[in-house]
């Protein structure tokens, strides 16, 4: 399951600390508004990998992960996170009382404004108790940017006008400002938009990995694959300093090659998979605690199908519920 730690300001002071399926296809962990599961939320699939799964010629495959037939139907991610948000811890960060979701009008407001014009005008009216600062809502700074991003990328996207001209003296900060200008572009499913941004910057700005990641997926994402994967391919190649680079770049790589299909290509995805396999575990053939890479090896078997590659798919499941939550994938 995809969880994620993303800070969430619901007004009148209070914060949401979400807990809940990000809304991501667990297939190539790509952000989605809809999505088509059998009864188990963690089997979510975008609408991409659904169709690639279920061929016309294979449509009772049943979900790619647990085999069912007999429930597979379409629902809104929105519907999975209302259920779990109930028990999602909120706190208010003005007087600090603390709470769940579902409880939240129980609170009653404390005094102060809830939004940053009305906190200006305000402000000498706060109580002494409560700083002037605790209870305002500046404009977003860069890290309040990454912390806001998945929640609400809109009013992240509006923000990042004032920040590159904030920090256009300061080539770090800018970096990191095209970065996260370019990630809001991408989950508000503006992927020509975002393509376009980057293709506008200096050749130094798009050379970054991150903006090659963030310009591959989107190239991904409108279907142009072949132009993706010589980027896939260059992140891949290029960054192998440590385990980390090698594992995010490696499953994107390999998440890729399953899309663009073909025996060749899923053989290479599955040497890939095998080598960070290996890597993780300590020696070949043996099953490592990184519940990402198992679950991705998992479902890759189960697309290149036969029954050899569907017993290892299963074995691979099974073991999953046994891996310890602290080494579940986190977003």
């Amino acid at each position: 399951m995809q969880v994620t730690s993303t800070q969430i300001d619901l007004g009148n002071g209070l914060t949401l600390y979400p807990k809940y399926p990000a809304c991501g296809c667990s297939l190539c962990f790509s952000r989605l508004a809809t999505k088509v599961t059998c009864a188990v939320p963690e089997h979510a699939l975008c609408q991409p990998c659904h169709d690639s799964w279920h061929t016309p010629k294979l449509k009772d495959r049943g979900c790619v992960f647990c085999g069912i037939t007999d429930a597979i139907r379409s629902q809104t991610a929105e519907a999975d996170i209302e259920r779990a948000l109930n028990n999602s811890k909120i706190e208010c960060q003005i007087c600090h009382w603390t709470g769940h979701y579902d409880a939240r009008e129980t609170h009653t407001p404390c005094p102060g404004p809830t939004d940053t014009t009305t906190e200006m005008a305000a402000a000498t009216s706060v109580p002494a108790h409560h700083s002037a600062g605790s209870s305002r809502q500046p404009d977003l700074d860069i890290d309040e940017g990454f912390r806001l991003l998945e929640a609400n990328p809109q009013r992240v996207l509006t923000a990042t006008a004032a920040l590159l001209t904030k920090h256009l003296g300061d080539p770090r900060d800018y970096a990191r400002v095209v970065e996260l200008k370019a990630q809001a572009l991408f989950l508000l499913n503006d992927f020509d938009g975002c393509v376009e941004y980057v293709n506008s910057l200096s050749q130094d700005l798009q050379n970054t990995q991150e903006m090659m990641m963030i310009k591959a997926r989107a190239l991904q994402a409108k279907g142009h694959l072949v132009e993706a994967l010589s980027l896939f391919q260059f992140l891949y190649v290029r960054y192998t300093a440590s385990f980390e680079d090698r594992k995010t770049y490696g499953l994107a790589m390999s998440k890729h090659l399953q899309l663009m299909g073909g025996m060749d290509n899923l053989k290479a995805a599955l040497d890939i998979y095998t080598r960070l396999r290996t890597e993780a575990a300590g020696r070949m053939n043996t099953p490592s605690q990184d519940q990402e890479i198992e679950q991705a090896m998992s479902v890759h078997l189960r697309i290149m199908g036969g029954r050899d590659n569907l017993r290892k798919a299963l074995g691979i499941s099974t073991r999953l519920m046994d891996i310890p939550a602290s080494n579940a994938r986190l977003q």
